[in-house]
């Protein structure tokens, strides 16, 4: 019996002692998870705003992405119209310098020509007009002769003109 007495009060000597800090070691433990559980919401507070911040920026991104890609189409549809005006002046470019081309065989043409005339006229000019004009046979024949010698005054200055619009046209 003796042997039964030490043993209970041994125990309870030692749940007197231990008690104090059980309680404490639970009361600890509780005080721990209350803090743990505050720090856990600190954590989640500050998710729930990140995720927020996240969100709006998502949103400021979207918005700017569909900004740039307005400008894009705009960018797109001006280099679009430019390369059509290119077109059109290269066009422009290709007849112009087809049509030089032929004007300056025109000129060269015409130069021929009036190499040949001037020519003539100074291979002939032994014959002048008033000869011409007084070796008619008749007033009507001097008459015909005027008229043609007026003529080819009025051709020769034409061409000259023509000549000088065609060069200056080059």
């Amino acid at each position: 019996r003796k042997g039964i007495y030490i043993s209970v009060l041994c125990l309870l000597w030692a749940v007197l002692l231990l008690g104090p800090t059980a309680g404490k070691a639970a009361a600890g433990s509780i005080s721990d998870a209350q803090q743990e559980k505050e720090a856990l919401e600190n954590q989640l507070e500050e998710a729930q705003e990140l995720i927020d911040s996240l969100s709006d920026s998502k949103e400021d991104m979207e918005a700017n992405v569909q900004q740039l890609d307005e400008k894009l189409t705009e960018i797109s549809e001006e280099i679009t119209a430019l390369e059509l005006k290119l077109d059109q002046k290269e066009s422009m470019i290709t007849d112009t310098r087809e049509a030089l081309a032929e004007a300056r065989a025109d000129v060269k043409s015409q130069y021929e020509s009036m190499k040949v005339r001037i020519r003539f006229i100074y291979e002939n000019s032994s014959v002048s007009y008033l000869e011409t004009l007084l070796s008619a046979g008749s007033f009507g024949e001097m008459l015909k002769r005027v008229e043609y010698i007026r003529q080819l005054s009025e051709y020769d200055r034409n061409m000259l003109e023509k000549f000088k619009n065609t060069v200056n046209e080059v």
